[in-house]
């Protein structure tokens, strides 16, 4: 069951939707189950990996919360300390579970508060397969997603563009901004 307005949604009617039984399934990140433990409960949705494609593969990527020291910061010697602080295995248990995150250090993700927890298993078992997201790489990437991406999908799952022009079409976007 899916709205027919879904493909042009924006993303809080979407995340809202499937926590009020509208929507049946979306795609996104762990911060999400997080999110919807607390729209429809923790037995109430389930994770899994994404499906393999015809060429009998699958790609998924790895979403770590990025913390930075910007080289203009006033005090850089105290965004160090902190950051410093963060890194540790308890301050980052903390972070990374308070804000849905699954953590980058695998003795962390190895706790069973990520581990065990059902509804985290559909990213756990995409760790074998998945890329670190080119945020980190390519920052402006995120930002062309939402400006220039997302309308070629909606135009394709809408039927306006064939998926191969939305998928050829978004490929010359990142071509540009990879560079």
């Amino acid at each position: 069951m899916t709205p027919p307005s879904v493909p042009t949604d924006g993303w809080r009617q979407i995340v809202e939707g499937f926590g009020r039984g509208i929507t049946n399934t979306y795609l996104h990140n762990s911060g999400s189950a997080e999110e919807q433990k607390g729209f429809v409960g923790p037995q109430g949705f389930a994770t899994v990996p994404l499906p393999l494609g015809p060429a009998k593969q699958r790609a998924s990527f790895y979403f770590s919360e990025t913390l930075t020291l910007f080289k203009a910061a006033k005090n850089k010697e105290g965004a160090w300390k902190f950051l410093t602080f963060l890194m540790d295995d308890e301050p980052n248990f903390m972070y990374c579970k308070t804000l849905g995150l699954l953590p980058a250090r695998k003795s962390i993700a190895d706790r069973p508060e990520f581990s065990k927890d059902p509804t985290l298993a559909g990213f756990v078992k995409s760790f074998p397969f998945s890329v670190v997201s080119p945020y980190l790489a390519y920052a402006s990437w995120g930002g062309k997603l939402d400006s220039e991406g997302v309308p070629l999908f909606q135009q394709a799952m809408v039927g306006k563009i064939s998926a191969k022009e939305c998928l050829d079409r978004f490929a010359e976007v990142l071509t540009k901004n990879m560079a």
